[in-house]
């Protein structure tokens, strides 16, 4: 469910990203479990400053982010990050369509939220 590394593009041709933003954990936060509106996209986050103490879960898979890595999962499942290190985490969202999505199916209106 959750993977690492630019691998995860591994046999793209193309990635198609829609949509970009920066998440800024502060230490001491906790997201609730939820899960992300469709499986037609998929999420990547960019590790732009960690040092340590934050961590997501995916379905059954905690992970914490390393600066200069990606980690990519489907959002559609349930998730939730908490920190409990020291300082913010700052992380690079980045929305791409599922590549096995067909093309006419993508539409940012009706799957590009959040």
């Amino acid at each position: 469910d959750i993977s690492k590394g630019a691998g995860a593009f591994a046999g793209s041709e193309a990635v198609d990203i829609f949509n970009a933003k920066f998440s800024v954990l502060s230490p001491g936060t906790h997201v609730r479990p939820h899960c992300g509106p469709t499986n037609a996209r998929l999420r990547a986050h960019l590790a732009i400053r960690h040092t340590g103490g934050a961590f997501i879960r995916v379905r059954d898979e905690t992970r914490t982010w390393q600066e200069g890595q990606v980690i990519v999962f489907d959002d559609s499942f349930e998730h939730e990050v908490w920190h409990n290190g020291t300082e913010a985490r700052v992380v690079l969202i980045l929305d791409f369509w599922h590549p096995d999505l067909p093309g006419e199916k993508r539409s940012f209106s009706e799957y590009g939220g959040g």
